[in-house]
């Protein structure tokens, strides 16, 4: 196989994402649930449904001011300081033109009252699963499209990072940057490498937050258009804030909260409502005419119902 500044990359990327797999798998709660969570309202999910598309925010456009700002700027010096002798030379993907990255955010966490408090409408809210698998393959069916699950890194200082997934992202920068110094010995750098080393400069970026983060042990579907303008961006006003988001309105959508990934068997703890919603059996029927009202068929009586609806 012919060695690019592509295929170094891809290599030690996939060996982080399958270590980071792997520590997932481990988990007592993953390995009896197997799924992720997302925390939202009711209202949101109202709009999933009647929808029928799920949307992932702009990167630029999160809770997180300091989105692409961690080790941005330093991974741009190394790659065209160190390898490439260039410090001058780099493009910057620092704004939704140039990194159309839209993120989806997922936890670990099954029922955690600071997402409860945080995401999920003042515990009045929902909070969902997701099959991993199932999640990112709904994404990839967008087509034209680049898609991750990453476990968010939490950087302590400039030199450290914490977090039960942090050993393999230093394992993987450190196995990068070697192999980059290893090939720009013998290669010279091209117009193209340089894009391709300031895209990933971003992209690793776009996985890395500070310590204070550190409690949401957030898990992301990042997803890249690869273009200044894609048909499935649109404006939302969220919380009176203007946003950007990436629209998935596939067939799909209402399939995903079966949460069929498991061997085609629904998960028994998809949905679960926040302590204050309201009572179980409301919100349960409030449920069942959604999806028949989108579906026009009994798929949420003889599907989703294989999940139980729990009250926090």
């Amino acid at each position: 196989m012919n060695i690019t500044v592509n295929t170094i990359f891809s290599d030690c990327f996939q060996q982080f994402s399958e270590k980071c797999l792997v520590q997932l798998s481990e988990d007592e709660i993953f390995k009896y649930e197997g799924q992720l969570y997302h925390y939202t309202s009711l209202e949101n999910f109202k709009m999933m449904i009647d929808n029928g598309s799920i949307l992932a925010t702009s990167i630029y456009m999160m809770n997180d001011p300091n989105e692409l700002k961690n080790d941005y700027e330093k991974i741009l010096k190394i790659f065209f300081g160190r390898f490439l002798n260039n410090g001058q030379y780099a493009r910057k993907y620092d704004d939704i033109y140039t990194f159309p990255a839209f993120v989806f955010s997922l936890t670990e966490h099954e029922d955690s009252m600071y997402f409860w408090d945080k995401y999920g409408n003042n515990h009045k809210g929902i909070r969902i699963g997701f099959n991993p698998e199932a999640i990112i393959n709904y994404w990839k069916v967008l087509g034209d499209i680049s898609v991750v699950l990453v476990p968010v890194i939490y950087k302590k200082d400039d030199s450290n990072y914490v977090g039960k997934y942090s050993k393999y992202f230093i394992e993987f920068k450190n196995e990068l940057f070697s192999k980059l110094n290893t090939y720009y010995e013998t290669n010279e750098i091209t117009d193209s490498d340089k894009d391709n080393l300031s895209y990933y400069a971003a992209l690793i970026s776009s996985m890395i937050k500070m310590e204070y983060w550190r409690v949401e042990e957030e898990l992301r579907i990042i997803c890249n258009t690869g273009g200044y303008v894609y048909d499935k961006i649109v404006g939302v006003i969220s919380n009176g804030i203007p946003t950007a988001r990436l629209k998935n309105d596939s067939e799909k959508t209402l399939s995903i909260f079966t949460n069929t990934g498991q061997g085609n068997i629904a998960s028994k703890n998809i949905l679960k409502i926040g302590s204050l919603a309201g009572n179980k059996d409301y919100i349960e029927y409030f449920i069942k005419l959604l999806f028949k009202s989108k579906t026009k068929t009994n798929f949420y009586n003889d599907v989703l119902t294989q999940s139980k609806i729990e009250i926090r």
